[in-house]
């Protein structure tokens, strides 16, 4: 890792979230999870953007990057967000609405 610079693994970063938030959304207008979730789970979508933003926030401007396990539990809207995504999932997919 030493080999890399601060400006190669921000441009790293900036395409592993771009391309995260891309791979999810179109996980979410697949057809087969549109079969069991009738197109709704787009309303997820919002809750990884703001938890990819919330963590670039938390990582480059407060400094806090190093463990991600910790961050989350210790960082209170990023885990709330969490929370409230896995719910909506799991409400999206088992609860018939």
């Amino acid at each position: 890792l030493g080999e890399y610079n601060l400006v190669l693994i921000d441009q790293i970063m900036a395409l592993v979230t771009t391309s995260t938030l891309i791979t999810y959304t179109l996980y979410s207008f697949d057809s087969q999870t549109a079969l069991v979730t009738d197109g709704r789970m787009l309303i997820t979508v919002p809750f990884v953007f703001y938890f990819i933003v919330r963590y670039l926030y938390l990582i480059h401007v407060r400094h806090l990057g190093g463990a991600p396990d910790e961050l989350l539990f210790k960082d209170r809207p990023l885990l709330i967000n969490s929370l409230l995504w896995m719910v909506s999932v799991v409400v999206l997919l088992y609860v018939r609405i």
